[in-house]
Formats: C-alpha cells, structure tokens, sequence
C-alpha cells in the first residue's frame, strides 16, 4: 500500500454551462501499482494525453444541459477475451470494437440512454441496429444527486468495463446543496471508484480466457473477481487526510465483486445520499455493504480516528453472499494517512437533509412479478440467466406508462444476490420476504413461468427483512436477495416534483431494466404446400406477399414454399425460413427457432440422378458459393436411387407420394452431419418428369403443383429425423419452349435447377430448439411470441394452425384470406376457429399494421363500430368482436 492516491482526475467545470467537448474511449498504458509495469487498459479522455483510469468526473448542474460527443478510438482487437456464443454487438466484417456510454442513474431521454444495441465501432463506420446519434444530451432535470457512465455494448459491458471505460458523474444544484454545509470543494468532496482487477507479471489485466461451461460459452463466465482492489485508478492506495470531514461518493464499479467496507479503528460513516438521491436524515453506520453498480454518499469525520493511520478494510464474501471468505489482498480497500494537527472545519453534517415525496402504494397502477432465473447444466455451472424466463431479444412484458407508479415483485430464484438496475425509473425498497417451499415453487415457476398460478402468496410468507434505514430512500439498484421476494414501488416521473419529463421518454429506442420497452411484432405466414393455393401454389408467386409482410411487421416466420421462387429469391432480414414440419411443431410449443446468422448447409444428390443433371446442379451450387457467398460446405450422392413417386390424392386432390429409398436418404444426411458438422440439409432427388397435362396445367397456372407434395415429405423426413433446416429442390428434364406461360409459373422456366432459392433459404434459416421441461433457449423464438398468423380461408385444418387457434394466453390474431382458394374446404367455422376474414392480402397486411398498433381494424372502416353493448363481448386479442368471426370485407 505504497502508492499515492491520484487516479482522481477532478472535475470538468466546462461541462457545467454545456459547453460540448467530445470524448473519446481510447487505448492508453496505466500505472496501477509501483511493482507493476504499465498496464494496457481502455479509458477514456479529451485526448490520449488526458485519458484517465476511471475517466474524468463530470460535473453538471441542475436545470443546465450536458452534451458529449463519444467518440471510439478503440483498436481493432480486444485486450481481453470475449465469448461470441453470448448475444454480443457485432460489426458485420468483424472489424473494430463496438462501445456505446449509458450514464448510470440519469433520467434522461432514450436516444441517449446508452442502449445496448445502440453501438458504434471507430469513426461511427458501423453502428447498431438502435444507433441513435453521436452528440448525446444529458437535461439535467434530475434531483441532485450521483451517477456514474460506462460501456454498455451488448454481450461487451464487462470487458469493455473490466479494460476501464467508465468514470463518475455528478449533478449539482446549489440553491438546495450549498444550505446544507456539507464537505465541499475538490480536496473535501471526492469520488472513490472502487473495483477489483486482476493481473500477469508483465502487467496487463488478467481474465481467464475460458467459461465455466466450455463446450457451451467457450470463454463467457457470470461473474470475474480480481483479488487487487483498485481506487480511482491505483491498487491499494494511500490518501493523506486532515482531521476534519470529507466527503466520499462511493461507487462500486466491479463486475461482480459486493465490498462490505469498514475501518479498522472503529471510524464510523455518515450517510447521506445512496444511488442519484440524497436521504431525508443522515444515518450512522460501522459498515456498508455495496453491492456492483450501487453508490454511496457518505461523511467520514477523521477528526475522530484515534490512530494516524487506518485501512478502509472489506469483508464481504465472493460470490456474495455465500463465496469464499475475503482474503489478505481483497479485505483491504485503501489506507488514509491522517495528519495529527486538528483545525477548524467548515464543514457540517444537519440533522435533516433533503425530503421527496413519500412512496404511495395507493397510487400504484400496476402490479407486476419479475423472477430471476439462472440455467445450469450436470456439472451445475451457469449457461445464462433470464429475467420472467425471457432472453434479451423477446418482446417486451414490461410497458409502463409515463407518470405512473408501479409495484414490482422481484422474485429471485437463483443462489446469488443480484443487484438489479433500473433504467429511467427510481423506486423505493418497500420490503423483502423469504420464500417457503422454495425447491418446490421453483420447480413450479420452472415449469409455468407464472407467479400467479404457482400461488406466490402460499410462499411468500417466511421471515421479512427488514429495509435497513440508510437504503430506504429512492434508488435506482438494489440487492434482490436470493430465496426472496423484494418489492419496490417503481416512479416513472421527477422524483422531486412528480412532474412529468421533459423529454419524450416513449421514444426509440426505449429503456432496459437489464429488458427492452419496445415490443417485436412477430407474424406467421401460412400456405401449405400441394394445396393448389390460388396464391403460393407456384413458383413463389406470394414471395411479393411475404417482402410486403415484412416491411409492416418486426419479424416474420414461413415455410420455403412461399419464399422460393426457384433461381428468383429475395433476401429478407427478418424472414425466417421454417420448414413446414418444424412450423408445425414450433405451433405446438414442443420446438423454439433459434436466429443465427450463418448455417454450415451440406447438399445431397439423388443416385438415381443422370450424370449432366448432377452436373448442372454442382455448377449451380458453385456459383452460389462464389457469387453469394453462401455457405454450402460439402456434397453427397445417395448410396441408392430414392425412387420418388408422386400423384394426385382423389378424394382431397392433394398432390402426395413417396419416397422408396428413405433409408439411403437418411443415411446420407446422417454422414454428412457426422463429417462436416452441417447444420442445414439441402436435397436434390431425381423426379418423374410429369405428364404433359400436369405439366401445360401448371404452366398456365391452373391445377396444383403436382411435385409440392412429396417434396413436403422428403423434407418432413429430414427434419423429424434430425432436427435441423431441411428444403428440397426437384431435379427434372428440362421442359419444352412455351410460348404461353403464365407469370406465376415463369421463375421455374430461368435455369435447370430450382437450387438457387433453397440454398440462400437454408443459408440462415433457424435452428430448431426441441424444448425440454424446464429449459429454455437463449435468443430464441418460442410460439407466445406470436402475435398474428395469417393463411387461405379454407387452409384451417392444418396442425399449427389449429395449435395455435388452441392458445389460452397470447392468442395470436388469425387472420383467413378469401381470395386465396386451395383444393381443401378446411374453414374456419368447421374447426371453431375466431378469425377475422379479408378478402386479399392487402386487406390482411393493413388489419396487420392496426393490430401492431394497437388499433381494432373494425374501427377503420366506415360505420362499423356500433354502440356498445351491456352484454360482454368475447374477448379475442384485443379486439372487440360479437362472435366467433369476424371480418372486415
């Protein structure tokens, strides 16, 4: 503990009248202890001159706005390791280190909030999907108080961290402040940034480059703890004091290390202020226990230390609060000097403070549960944590309104203590509850994921703890104790005035509370295959349908016979391509879609395949490789012809058939995924050329597709076999000139082969997540997450549709197009299905945008909503309607 304390870098009174400097994040060398060479590290500064370990305080008033440009001058690659198996902010060429800067406690506007996906890499040359602007702004109308900035990248927040870039930020307001006579002035009034680092002889940081679970998160680990503990940028350091007051502003900045902080000689705190808020009296402590993220306002009056010397100490438990016990390096924090001549001091501590309003759980509008989940594997090591059984992509559950006041639940059901940080919103700590039973609610919420029906209230009855007095007040980070159910009631307004903000804070890209406030529309899109669907029933004539769907809704999911059009495709972001087995089974909830960005597709050829066909097909195959890009890695001939048939149902006139040689087939793609590690099957089978009456129907676009049907098989065999993306691509003998073809056939008249489409299907579709009990997938769609389903008005009998028209909770809207005609009489009314009819695909795409707006689409023509009724209308999703359909023709 020889090192001088000077990692303090001041404060930056240019900020104070909103002047706008930028910052950068920058890689610089720091000097953390005497017995260590430089250490790489991420800071930030004006320049690479002034960059500093924390970065610069920032000092701003109240009521006078703060703007900062932050720049990234970061280097190509990382100083520490990071796992991209977690959802990580990544740039498309793999180039540069995304950064983005949340100020920590700030109530402020979304744009510059700091969210996750709101990254940029150097010189903005790529950005976020929520990228917002590159000059933040900061109003400042908050109550006076501390705060502190950092990264917060997606999947990066705790390297970016753990490298240096976060700093201290304080709002002052000296009409209030200035009466209350407490320590002031740079010597007096101080920041103490704490955290724990680890490091190798030659200096750099340490952090172990591989997970828990290795074979899952090859490098990701929950939780770092560094057994050097760093103050304002200096390990172990020492501070000369004077016997008077002093004030510290107490952060703890560590990834997952909790300080218990005392003094060695009896010196006591007094508190004032916890989080962005001052207390309504000062509290005396012995100890405090902080946990990462939370801040403490305190007093230390060393004109009572009866010793020169003495050691800021720590005693909290890692992993807290049940880890290992503190040892000879990580139990001391610091070491003040204290100078033995007394002196007048100016400073004082009044016995009352600043008072907010009180929390009035009279005026709550909502009450919610929140649960902590943690996902473990046999060696009982975390793959990841959710909040209410969700990852970070799902649609938000959680939409406060401005200006309201909320109850939430905190339910933790993991073995550690979470701090749990909200964004925008402050609340109060009303009380906590231990949980009864708890093995066996936990199994229950394992399974329902819903406090209500596993009867929260038989639980929630063990012993109460009590809200210690200095945490009482408003806060924006609290302790969820594990086994307990914590409740606060949260504040969406100024605190110090219940005024309403003075900015638009339901704007993009909203809050997280470590959860978006903004809301994925997802919608299904259905035509069965082999149906003669007057649309989709050709070669992908509802390809226009589904590029239209997807530019109204968030996300939208079908099978590749809409999307293929042979050599024609259209690339679509938020399409995914699903099989119709798997869509089937996604409907049933017995499977999830995982979004990925890349598959490893592998390709099978039919034996029974004429030497020039396979030839047509590999070039075809190449030529996508190296003019797309796409990721087809290897191919295999069938060990046997597949010998399909195909023919026409008589009595539902269906096309159907078989394939003789399914063993070979399955054989074939079980070698290619034991050899190549595909995870996405492509096939080509050698099909009877059609009889010319079949095929001049087609051609015209009349009758069905007679080949849809066995092609719908061949890929269901795949898939339920092996559970991963499969689609198929006919081989056939090239066919005659027409000099008559109708347009909805015409894409399948380009070229020899049908392949191009199927490969750049298949190149990212999903992956398929067969759910167990109890498990559920990171960054995974699951069939709650529907919110629409759209398909022909006589297409109803099929599994996913009647799956979900069975939903009890998040119904999806459903939604029959009469102009799309098919073979079947499968309608609505037959099945008992709520729908609502439109005559075209126009209509369904505008009922669409209302519902993802909130809007009843009754509502939008004209004199159809007629006065209410006293007699109850049966809900259905939303919407107002009378009887089992409804329509809007």
């Amino acid at each position: 503990m020889q090192t001088h304390l000077f990692g303090f870098s001041g404060s930056w009174n240019e900020y104070n009248m909103g002047r706008r400097q930028p910052v950068e994040s920058i890689k610089v060398a720091n000097k953390f202890h005497r017995d260590l060479p430089p250490t790489p590290v991420f800071s930030y500064g004006t320049s690479k001159r002034t960059a500093t370990i924390p970065g610069p305080t920032i000092e701003a008033l109240n009521q006078v706005d703060t703007y900062v440009t932050w720049r990234n001058h970061l280097p190509k690659k990382h100083i520490l390791p990071w796992d991209p198996t977690i959802p990580t902010a990544l740039p498309a060429n793999k180039k540069g280190i995304p950064t983005v800067v949340h100020l920590h406690g700030a109530v402020g506007e979304p744009q510059s909030d700091g969210h996750a996906e709101s990254w940029f890499t150097a010189r903005f040359k790529e950005k976020g999907p929520t990228w917002t602007k590159k000059k933040y702004h900061y109003h400042n109308h908050q109550q006076p108080g501390n705060l502190w900035y950092h990264d917060h990248a997606m999947g990066l927040t705790r390297v970016n961290i753990l490298a240096g870039l976060l700093g201290a930020y304080v709002i002052r307001d000296p009409k209030i402040e200035a009466p209350l006579g407490l320590p002031h002035g740079d010597e007096f009034d101080r920041p103490l940034v704490v955290f724990d680092r680890g490091f190798r002889t030659d200096g750099s940081l340490y952090m172990n480059s591989t997970g828990n679970n290795p074979s899952i998160h090859p490098q990701w680990q929950p939780e770092y703890f560094g057994d050097a503990i760093i103050v304002n940028g200096k390990a172990w350091p020492r501070m000369i004091v004077r016997r008077r007051k002093y004030r510290f502003r107490i952060i703890n900045a560590s990834n997952a290390r909790f300080f218990k902080f005392f003094f060695t000689n009896g010196l006591g705190f007094i508190h004032v202020g916890s989080d962005s808020a001052y207390h309504e009296r000062p509290v005396m402590l012995k100890e405090i226990l902080l946990a990462p993220s939370e801040i403490a306002d305190v007093i230390v009056d060393f004109s009572e230390s009866k010793s020169d010397s003495v050691i800021l100490g720590n005693d909290a438990p890692y992993p807290y609060p049940s880890g290992d016990p503190v040892n000879e390096a990580n139990s001391k924090v610091m070491k003040f000097l204290v100078k033995q001549q007394h002196e007048v001091d100016s400073g004082r501590v009044p016995e009352e403070l600043i008072k907010y309003p009180s929390a009035d759980l009279s005026g709550a509008s909502e009450t919610r549960y929140i649960a902590m989940y943690e996902y473990t594997i046999d060696i009982d090591e975390p793959t990841h944590l959710y909040l209410n059984g969700k990852s970070y992509e799902k649609p938000v559950t959680e939409t406060p309104k401005v200006g309201t006041t909320e109850v939430w639940n905190v339910i933790n059901l993991t073995e550690d203590n979470h701090p749990l940080h909200i964004h925008l919103g402050l609340f109060v700590v009303l009380d906590q509850t231990e949980l009864v039973d708890l093995d066996e609610f936990k199994e229950c919420m394992m399974k329902m994921n819903d406090a209500i029906k596993c009867q929260i209230s038989k639980y929630a009855r063990g012993k109460r703890m009590s809200v210690p007095a200095h945490e009482k007040g408003w806060k924006n980070v609290y302790k969820m104790t594990p086994g307990f159910v914590t409740k606060i009631l949260l504040r969406f307004s100024y605190i110090h005035s219940n005024a309403s903000y003075s900015f638009d804070a339901t704007a993009e890209p909203g809050y997280v509370y470590h959860c978006h406030f903004k809301r994925a529309y997802t919608s299904v899109m259905i035509v069965p295959t082999g149906i003669g669907a007057s649309i989709g029933g050709f070669a992908g004539d509802a390809l226009p349908v589904a590029r239209a769907l997807a530019s109204v809704v968030d996300c939208l999911i079908s099978h590749p016979n809409v999307l293929n059009a042979a050599m024609l495709y259209w690339p679509m972001p938020n399409v995914l391509y699903v099989e119709g087995h798997a869509l089937d089974r996604f409907a049933e909830g017995l499977w999830a879609l995982k979004p990925v960005h890349q598959n490893k597709v592998g390709l099978v050829l039919d034996a029974a395949m004429e030497n020039e066909l396979r030839i047509r097909q590999l070039q075809v195959v190449d030529a996508t490789r190296a003019s797309l890009g796409l990721p087809v890695v290897e191919y295999i001939v069938t060990d046997a012809p597949l010998q399909v048939e195909k023919w026409v149902d008589p009595k539902t006139g269906q096309s159907t058939g078989r394939i003789k040689g399914s063993d070979s087939l399955l054989r074939a793609v079980h070698t290619l995924i034991n050899r190549s590690s595909v995870n996405a099957i492509a096939v080509v089978a050698r099909f009877p050329d059609d009889d010319i009456q079949d095929v001049d129907d087609y051609r015209q676009g009349m009758g069905i597709d007679v080949l849809a049907g066995v092609e719908a098989i061949i890929s269901h065999l795949v898939v339920k076999e092996f559970q991963i993306p499969c689609a198929h691509a006919p081989a056939l003998s090239p066919l005659p000139l027409s000099k008559s073809l109708c347009p909805k056939s015409a894409a399948e008249e380009i070229g020899y082969t049908f392949l191009p489409c199927v490969l750049a299907g298949l190149s990212n579709a999903p992956q398929y997540i067969v759910k167990s009990s109890g498990s559920l997938e990171m960054g995974c769609i699951l069939a709650s997450d529907v919110d629409s389903v759209i398909l022909p008005a006589d297409a109803c009998g099929g599994d996913g549709v009647l799956a979900f028209a069975k939903y009890q909770q998040n119904k999806p809207l459903i939604i029959t197009v009469e102009e799309n005609e098919t073979v079947l009489h499968d309608t609505p009314d037959k099945f008992g299905i709520e729908v609502v009819k439109v005559s075209n695909y126009w209509e369904a795409i505008g009922v669409i945008a209302a519902h993802k707006a909130g809007i009843d689409p009754i509502s939008l023509r004209r004199n159809r909503i007629s006065n209410i009724q006293r007699t109850p209308a049966i809900p259905f999703n939303g919407y107002a309607v009378s009887s089992a359909r409804s329509s809007v023709d």
